[in-house]
């Protein structure tokens, strides 16, 4: 049983970052069904989208307050 969840989240985790050639093949590679492998394999890649959207809006605003910064740091050296 144990054994069957850690599968289930390598499997999960896996397809949240590579969807086709990474989780689909590992999961039937386990053993798992059809149906598992749609449902754990969806459920990671939409896990995955959603942590990137709300990262990638977190990294873009760091990464604009850095850029000011830096240019405030550039005006001041001149």
């Amino acid at each position: 049983m144990q054994q069957e969840i850690w599968e289930i989240i390598s499997v999960f985790l896996l397809s949240t970052v590579k969807f086709v050639f990474g989780a689909v093949p590992m999961a039937l590679a386990m053993g798992f069904s059809f149906f598992e492998t749609v449902v754990v394999t969806s459920l990671g890649g939409f896990t995955g989208v959603i942590v990137f959207v709300f990262l990638s809006d977190t990294l873009v605003k760091n990464f604009k307050k850095r850029k000011e910064q830096k240019k405030i740091v550039n005006n001041l050296r001149l």
